[in-house]
């Protein structure tokens, strides 16, 4: 028998009642339906992330990005591979070469952006996420670091430092759904995320899950990424263990520095790049420590592992899915190095996609694909289905296979990280980040116009093409090779203080 009164879902209940506005509009839970109305009547409101108000907010996994979750797979991430296998080791080696050649004779004639200072800040922005790699994954790994032996007075072993409800001999922390994810929205931005979205595992997301990782050993085989009904993750040389438990997903965006992003493409640019890609791991160290510490499991993508992040900014809310084949949001754009995402077995909300017309704008724009020296954005008015084909020529190939770097089952204008990943070689760079820069969205947050801008996207998209060409007469978002020098010579005027907000 039944227990439950009727089984209603949760957005079809707020339209019957003609509530379907924003603010309770954002009511969400750890399931997209209600099984009764007791549940209902029961459920505490929850504010979801203060978004700018010209932000909608949509159903469950109903993003401005087509899915087709039939045909969506699990991607096989050991598998991936932008350069190398389009090129045959031979001719790869050759390029790698030029380039290495190339890098040498710009750091001793002192180019612009690709100096021996310019060079050593990318290396140096990757030194946090190098040191922190055995560690991102979950805080488990952090039991290896006992002090006891050169402390033998320590009442307790090294985790003095990393106390948590076990060793403190408490319980864990138990909140509502709403307590749980304004800690959660805290804590991330602390460690040093910003916005931050919430999502769940079901039948449809599991896709958004990598099938396998490369293994950090060379020439061991990829470890298998797998769910098993177990207590705590743990990992071995041929596998990754994610309790069945941890169903929740949070998600948090890192965002780049937007100004130094117009020094693309250099070496300076590539510091951004690292120094951002450092951020995640350390975001995911502290956050897994705190969870762990008030007595939950948890276990992170880091800097780029785990899964394919940008579908989960899409699919929590973070932002939408753009040309360039990565996230903006309505507060940074597409200066975001990546989402970070965390599974874990606390107990969360569900955060829902959302439509600020950024999307859509990509449709009217193409900035970045003009931009783009290597052609690899694709061009076309309209997204498709279809990923790049193997008789794309763009970056010279020798044979070029795209089923290594992309992954059907959604609508989008796919790109060719090959094209895009031989450019950085050919330039010499950490990375290139010219799409970035150009972006009509790569705009700070604190200046009004742009405020007002961003709301008539969202609203009225027939002004879509009119601010492209507004966007190329102002002439945004791009330097000269004579600005590259401003990165050293006045720091006042491109970095402000972290965390401060700006209104150049």
């Amino acid at each position: 028998m039944n227990n439950y009164h009727n089984t209603l879902s949760r957005r079809d209940f707020m339209k019957g009642l003609g509530l379907t506005t924003a603010g309770l509009g954002s009511l969400t839970v750890a399931s997209p339906v209600f099984h009764d109305l007791d549940e209902l009547s029961a459920f505490k409101s929850f504010e979801t992330e203060k978004r700018p108000w010209w932000v909608k907010e949509r159903d469950y996994l109903d993003m401005t990005t087509e899915v087709d979750w039939d045909m969506k797979k699990r991607w096989p991430d050991a598998n991936y591979d932008n350069f190398m296998a389009h090129l045959g080791p031979q001719e790869a080696l050759k390029r790698i070469a030029d380039m290495t050649t190339q890098r040498q004779q710009n750091i001793l004639s002192d180019k612009a952006g690709h100096g021996l200072r310019d060079y050593v800040l990318g290396r140096t922005g990757w030194s946090t996420m190098l040191a922190l790699m055995p560690l991102y994954w979950s805080s488990r790994e952090l039991e290896t670091f006992d002090l006891s032996p050169s402390i033998p007075e320590l009442p307790v072993n090294g985790t003095l430092f990393l106390l948590n409800n076990e060793n403190l001999n408490v319980p864990k922390w138990e909140g509502t759904l709403e307590e749980n994810a304004n800690m959660v929205r805290s804590i991330v931005r602390w460690a040093g995320g910003s916005t931050v979205g919430f999502g769940q595992i079901d039948e449809k997301t599991i896709k958004l899950i990598f099938e396998n990782e490369a293994s950090m050993t060379p020439g061991a085989p990829p470890q298998q990424i797998v769910f098993e009904d177990v207590e705590h993750p743990y990992q071995t040389d041929t596998k990754k263990v994610i309790p069945t438990k941890c169903k929740y997903v949070i998600t948090t965006t890192i965002r780049e520095d937007v100004d130094l992003v117009r020094y693309a493409p250099s070496e300076i640019n590539g510091g951004t790049i690292s120094k951002a890609y450092s951020q995640n791991s350390s975001t995911a160290v502290r956050v897994n420590t705190f969870l762990r510490g008030i007595g939950y499991n948890s276990v992170a993508s880091g800097p780029a592992f785990m899964v394919p992040n940008v579908a989960w900014a899409v699919v929590t809310g973070l932002g939408e899915l753009n040309r360039m084949k990565s996230s903006f949001t309505p507060e940074n754009g597409p200066a975001i190095r990546n989402t970070l995402v965390f599974l874990t077995d606390l107990p969360l909300p569900v955060t829902n996609p959302i439509d600020a017309g950024m999307n859509r704008f990509c449709y009217d724009c193409g900035k970045c694909a003009e931009a783009c020296p290597a052609s690899a954005i694709n061009s076309e008015r309209e997204p498709s289905w279809d990923i790049v084909s193997a008789s794309d020529q763009r970056g010279n190939p020798v044979h070029l296979n795209p089923s290594l770097f992309n992954n059907p089952g959604h609508k989008s204008w796919f790109t060719n990280h090959f094209a895009c990943s031989n450019y950085w070689v050919e330039s010499c760079s950490m990375g290139c980040g010219i799409c970035v820069s150009r972006c009509v969205f790569s705009k700070l947050t604190p200046s009004s116009i742009h405020e007002v801008v961003k709301g008539a996207v969202a609203t009225t998209p027939v002004f879509n093409s009119f601010f492209v060409k507004m966007d190329n007469l102002f002439g945004y978002n791009k330097f000269s090779a004579e600005d590259q020098t401003d990165f050293w010579d006045n720091p006042d005027k491109w970095q402000p203080l972290s965390n401060w907000k700006t209104n150049y």
